[in-house]
């Protein structure tokens, strides 16, 4: 009902992932073996959700470019830094402590102070604040633990055995990344199509220049749900933001959005948990509720669950300050005891044996095979094991 707004893409047609895979063909051919990426039984596959990534989190080939301008150059500041102060590095233990503490020194005082697209955080900073907390944890616990796993994680030895900064090979990546992306971007044009992406990339287009339909679907929407807020990527919430910076609201829209800190761990579509921090900056006067009661799961269940999310870092209410999220089992219905177990298998095929064998047992002992499922974070873990199942005459029911 828009169409004329957005009358400079004419009659572009959606391209479907065949036809993705036919211009990535096009592009790898035509590539130059100075292209690190060139290979593309190797490559090609996972270009497709890297390009995906990147404009779900509306980054374009040029600020790639300029994030590994800005790696490029800490590699080289922080290398020969390294090289210098670690030059005495030969095993670690306690006495490696002061060598890290220098090391932390000069890296702050070098910092470059950098301003990447989508506020993304430098690399020099990212080393220099990880250092600093390895360097707080070893004073604590006397132990180099913190310092092993951050020099694995951030340095490497060169050609002449000094320590140096890793990652050229990644910015190397990264720039011959930016090069497909950008043949991409040119081959979708030349052939007018779009794909599933551009729909959302182009609706933020239309919304920021066109102040009349911007100020016609803020009226026509005064309040928005968002559920599942924790998948949300940078793209969806910049359309957001769109729908509800009308000046009239005085940054307080009627909008809530619903969502699980901890399932952000996944990464689905590109999402983000600095969204649900956004989301906090984005408005004036944000209620946060933390939701404990539980109707789904056994307290067994929750509890284990608990012990599993306190392991990760990055927690909401760990970063805006407020109550801890701790679940309560609720339903009276459930079970009054839940049988929890861990194991642990030598290879898949055991695995997949051990797991086809015991859904066999339960169906033969009674259990409905409705009552049964196999659950796994993502379809690739799922598919080997339909023969084994098959092979016990286990019916499936796939989803």
């Amino acid at each position: 009902g828009y169409g004329e707004y957005f009358n400079d893409y004419g009659a572009d047609q959606p391209v479907d992932k065949i036809g993705q895979d036919e211009i990535l063909h096009e592009i790898f051919a035509e590539l130059p073996a100075s292209n690190i990426l060139w290979r593309p039984e190797v490559y090609l596959k996972d270009t497709v959700g890297f390009i995906s990534e990147c404009k779900r989190a509306m980054l374009s080939p040029d600020n790639l470019r300029a994030i590994a301008k800005s790696n490029q150059a800490f590699i080289k500041t922080g290398s020969k830094i390294c090289s210098k102060q670690l030059a005495k590095l030969v095993r670690m233990d306690k006495t490696v402590l002061p060598l890290f503490e220098s090391l932390f020194v000069e890296l702050q005082a070098n910092l470059s102070n950098d301003t990447l697209p989508g506020s993304l955080t430098p690399l020099d900073a990212m080393a220099v604040t990880s250092l600093a907390e390895a360097l707080v944890a070893a004073n604590e616990s006397g132990k180099t633990n913190t310092l092993t796993t951050w020099k694995n994680q951030w340095l490497q030895k060169n050609a002449d055995n000094q320590w140096v900064i890793a990652g050229t090979k990644e910015v190397n990546k990264l720039l011959g990344g930016a090069d497909i992306y950008e043949r991409y971007l040119k081959k979708l044009a030349t052939k007018k199509l779009f794909d599933y992406d551009d729909m959302i990339l182009r609706a933020i287009a239309g919304l920021e220049t066109n102040a009349e339909l911007r100020f016609s679907l803020q009226e026509q929407y005064q309040y928005i749900m968002l559920d599942e807020f924790q998948d949300t990527n940078l793209a969806q919430l910049k359309l957001i933001e769109l729908l509800t910076n009308n000046p009239a609201s005085e940054g307080r829209p009627n909008i809530l959005a619903v969502g699980d800190d901890d399932q952000a761990i996944f990464s689905f579509q590109g999402a983000d948990l600095t969204n649900m921090l956004r989301f906090h900056t984005m408005y004036r006067d944000v209620t946060t509720i933390t939701l404990t009661e539980n109707w789904r799961s056994h307290a067994d269940i929750l509890e284990l669950a608990g012990g599993v999310s306190e392991q990760i870092e990055e927690r909401l209410h760990t970063r805006l300050g407020f109550a801890e999220k701790l679940l309560v089992a609720k339903n009276p219905n459930l079970p009054q005891k839940a049988h929890i177990a861990r194991h642990e298998f030598k290879s898949d095929v055991a695995q997949f044996g051990w797991i086809a064998s015991n859904v066999d047992t339960l169906i033969k002992k009674g259990t409905n095979p409705a009552e049964i499922a196999i659950l796994a974070p993502k379809h690739k873990y799922l598919e080997p094991l339909v023969p084994y199942l098959a092979n016990l005459g286990v019916p499936v029911r796939y989803d």
